[in-house]
């Protein structure tokens, strides 16, 4: 929906374009015209039994959700769409070690064998990150112009379009100070401070950078869920070649 030609085609009628395409639509950055999540719910609604249809995709998910959540309730399922896994990039199967995670742990049930990556693969794809136009092309100078591209337009682009109101500096400078806090307790009064803005706008700048994939906030573990919510979070960074960047 980003191209002009796409766009027009697809709004200049919406009824006219879903009829001519019943099934096996990708719809991407559909959040640019609204009016389509009314239509598709009409669309939806005529053969509900029918799912896989329509895939609507988008890089903002603050836009996207508040018009799926609007129009489209109850006949979407959402997916998150991470970068490359290192497994993904290397062509390797999914490591033995995350089993742990879904079965009762016993000795009968621990891992052995070798991992499928090695240590050297680790830290390789550990420093450049999952993104897959500057992972793939093999040149370092790419990769450090993609990636401070993608930070210009994240904040030039994205944001603004999103949030025009949003003090870009400030937020710059949240982002900065983000990066070096990642993985570790976030305290937004201190953050704030820093920042030099109040602690409401902290918890609005993280909001932003949860809804937006760059950023991940992880509740505290504690079994009273009342103190879960309470203390205070830690959060990171999605994706470890653009924190390292």
């Amino acid at each position: 929906m980003e191209d002009e030609d796409d766009f027009d085609r697809v709004s200049n009628d919406l009824k006219f374009f879903f009829h001519q395409h019943p099934k096996h639509v990708i719809i991407d950055e559909a959040q640019e015209y609204p009016p389509l999540f009314r239509t598709l719910r009409g669309v939806i609604d005529k053969n509900p039994n029918e799912n896989g249809r329509y895939i609507l995709t988008g890089s903002s998910n603050p836009e996207l959700l508040s018009n799926i959540s609007e129009s489209l309730a109850g006949r979407v399922g959402i997916i998150e769409l991470g970068t490359l896994k290192a497994g993904e990039f290397f062509k390797k199967p999914i490591s033995s070690f995350y089993k742990l995670f879904s079965e009762k742990l016993n000795k009968k049930n621990l891992p052995k064998g070798q991992a499928p990556i090695d240590l050297n693969q680790t830290l390789e794809f550990w420093l450049k990150g999952g993104y897959p136009k500057p992972l793939l092309s093999n040149s370092f100078e790419f990769y450090q112009q993609w990636m401070d591209n993608y930070k210009k337009t994240y904040i030039n682009r994205d944001i603004a379009k999103l949030f025009p109101r949003l003090n870009k500096l400030a937020y710059r400078r949240f982002l900065s100070m983000l990066c070096q806090l990642s993985g570790t307790i976030i305290n937004k009064s201190e953050l704030g401070r820093a920042v030099e803005v109040s602690e409401k706008t902290i918890r609005e700048y993280l909001e932003i950078t949860e809804g937006t994939f760059l950023f991940s906030i992880l509740p505290s573990f504690k079994k009273n869920i009342k103190k879960s919510i309470v203390k205070m979070p830690k959060g990171y960074i999605r994706d470890s070649g653009l924190l390292h960047h």
